[in-house]
């Protein structure tokens, strides 16, 4: 029999075989030996596709689960280019491997984790009984607060740390928006323009001239691990005190940056405009408090609330970015997205008054 490809490329290559062979080859005393699966969050994510595996076994044994969760690259054409041009999967990858297990945070278990220039996979536990979080309808304040609390300690163990220059497999410049931001404006804004006002016209209009300089203020602040997409469809809440409270998932745009991007990422966009009113301060305090009580030293509150800023103007290149590669995806939901996203941190960026910071 021939043995199965290490690294599946499809929903075809995920059977019995391959997961006896390469992922539970300690078990083969008691191997899958049949299987189900379905796909989820085909709406929500755009650089992969996610299947919920319900494997089949001889026996029930504590030690290995009946059900797992499978991440393999996206079908879709324009998620599969997107996903490449970032090397989302193998960065990803190395997270797991390399980051995960120094962060002492609640994060999913890998069974198996591989990647090269055609395949990708990574086998996780499945956490389905979570709540996920739904960007389009947005965090409440206290969800919020709480992924806050879960990201912070995160950003501390890396804080400034010598560490970074280890994990050159993460970029430090987040190029997947600096690169064709200017480019993309025009179309941008003719699409949103009028519904996001003059105001904010104005703002990408004059990022769309000077992303450099934005660019070079945030590489001379401090840098840690970066989530890079802490948004609320990447976030599970626990249903009960037993689980914890939360779990982040989908870290394949992991960088070395300013850690307040994760935060104007989060609050930003998920957090509804109404939502969030007048608390701007009050989050960026919380999270402060988070990383002194996790051991960092010599940075002010006053020095968060200007990271804060420069990363709510950084954060409006996201939608601009998204709009320019997934304009084209007919998906209801996919066009939802879109509309929040840029009505959310574009409001952010002038409640905060982003531009200032520079």
């Amino acid at each position: 029999m021939t043995e199965p490809t290490r690294i599946p490329k499809n929903l075809q290559d995920i059977t019995p075989d391959w997961l006896n062979t390469h992922v539970f080859p300690d078990h083969r005393d008691n191997p899958v030996v049949d299987l189900s699966h379905s796909t989820i969050g085909d709406d929500r994510g755009f650089l992969s596709q996610t299947i919920v595996v319900d494997a089949v076994r001889p026996e029930v044994s504590e030690h290995l689960p009946p059900s797992f969760v499978v991440k393999i690259r996206p079908d879709n054409e324009e998620s599969r280019k997107a996903e490449a041009m970032l090397n989302g999967f193998f960065r990803e990858v190395r997270f797991y491997s390399d980051v995960a297990s120094e962060t002492g945070a609640r994060l999913a278990h890998v069974y198996f984790a591989d990647a090269d220039p055609e395949s990708a996979a990574l086998v996780m536990e499945d956490l389905s009984h979570f709540k996920g979080g739904d960007q389009v309808t947005g965090l409440s304040h206290k969800q919020v607060c709480d992924v806050i609390e879960a990201i912070a300690p995160i950003h501390a163990a890396y804080w400034d740390s010598p560490k970074l220059s280890e994990f050159d497999w993460a970029p430090d410049i987040d190029h997947f928006h600096l690169d064709s931001f200017t480019d993309a404006w025009p179309d941008f804004e003719e699409e949103y323009g009028l519904r996001l006002g003059p105001d904010a016209r104005e703002l990408g209009a004059y990022l769309s001239k000077h992303i450099e300089k934005l660019e070079d203020k945030v590489a001379h602040r401090p840098h840690s691990v970066v989530h890079g997409d802490l948004r609320a469809d990447n976030i599970l809440f626990g249903t009960d005190e037993a689980e914890g409270d939360v779990i982040i998932l989908d870290w394949q745009l992991i960088m070395r940056n300013l850690a307040t991007l994760d935060i104007a990422r989060l609050y930003g966009g998920s957090e509804p405009i109404l939502e969030r009113a007048g608390r701007h301060r009050e989050i960026t305090d919380l999270w402060h408090e988070c990383l002194v009580r996790s051991g960092v030293k010599d940075y002010s509150q006053d020095a968060a609330w200007q990271d804060m800023r420069l990363a709510a103007l950084h954060a409006t290149m996201i939608p601009v970015k998204v709009h320019a590669l997934f304009s084209k995806t007919p998906a209801k939901r996919a066009a939802q997205l879109r509309d929040a996203m840029a009505q959310r941190f574009f409001d952010f960026a002038l409640e905060v008054d982003a531009l200032s910071a520079l």
